[in-house]
């Protein structure tokens, strides 16, 4: 595996970040790692600087957050040519495994003569929460209308629907993007797609990118890691920034006005109806 690396994306989370990266070390995992830190700290980057002699790493502190994509781009581009690595496992933070050596190389395996794939995903667990992250839905924009004026009931169907899906292995539309491996150059050419996106909705790029350039996803349901982070948790700005990208895919995406307008009034409808459901939940 001396052609694959790790893109680890820090937004004050340094102590996740070391708890992650000596996670990774006591596996045996000797993989180049990649650092970028968004957190614009003196603080987080002083606590990252303790990570400088854990094997093969680079930490990079940026001078502007630019977001997921374009901070996970840098460090993927960095892994290419410090590196030469062809292939980058992207971690969040705040996920861990059991044995990082396994799922590299399970995730790993499935490029191997495949040209075509573009990324690869583990089984992703929620502790704390009955749920499992899996391989996405196709994304047609009449059916996101539909499901998101349907909200909140689509959205606990979505769930019932993705913990079926996600114990068998597919070729799926998209995968959870919190620990995903990718081929580095088909990651580095779909960068002109995210010059407006500053964070979420990455997935629906990923796979609307793969079905128009022939790529395909792999999700592999016997490779699993742990995602800490509960869902459902008020945080009204994220919530306007996964407004603001999918009115920014939409722009991209949909050729049709008419479908357009009516995705973008579904939009607003399903993140109202959420509000009133946190207040009432408060």
């Amino acid at each position: 595996m001396t052609d694959t690396g790790i893109v680890i994306l820090n937004y004050f989370s340094s102590k996740d970040c070391i708890r992650l990266t000596k996670e990774i070390r006591e596996s045996g995992c000797l993989n180049p790692i990649v650092l970028i830190d968004n957190s614009l700290s003196e603080e987080e980057a002083r606590n990252l600087s303790l990570l400088k002699g854990e094997g093969p790493i680079k930490i990079v502190r940026n001078e502007i957050n630019e977001g997921y994509y374009k901070g996970n781009f840098l460090g993927l581009a960095i892994l290419s040519d410090v590196y030469d690595c062809a292939y980058g496992l992207i971690i969040n933070p705040d996920v861990s495994a059991a044995d990082w050596r396994k799922t590299l190389e399970g995730l790993r395996g499935l490029f191997t003569g495949d040209e075509k794939l573009f990324s690869a995903g583990p089984l992703i667990r929620i502790p704390g929460a009955y749920q499992r992250n899996s391989p996405f839905p196709s994304f047609r924009f009449p059916v996101e209308c539909m499901k998101n004026f349907l909200f909140p009931l689509s959205y606990l169907a979505g769930k019932v629907t993705s913990r079926v899906r996600s114990r068998y292995r597919s070729q799926p539309f998209a995968l959870e993007g919190s620990c995903i491996m990718t081929s580095i150059d088909k990651y580095l050419s779909l960068e002109l797609h995210f010059t407006s996106i500053f964070l979420f909705g990455e997935e629906i790029i990923f796979g609307l990118e793969s079905i128009k350039r022939g790529w395909t996803n792999e999700y592999l349901p016997y490779v699993e890691v742990n995602h800490h982070h509960l869902p459902g948790q008020v945080d009204k700005e994220a919530d306007q920034q996964r407004k603001n990208s999918m009115r920014e895919i939409s722009t991209n995406y949909c050729k049709s006005s008419f479908i357009r307008f009516v995705y973008r009034l579904s939009l607003n409808y399903r993140f109202r109806i959420k509000d009133i459901i946190h207040g009432i939940l408060r």
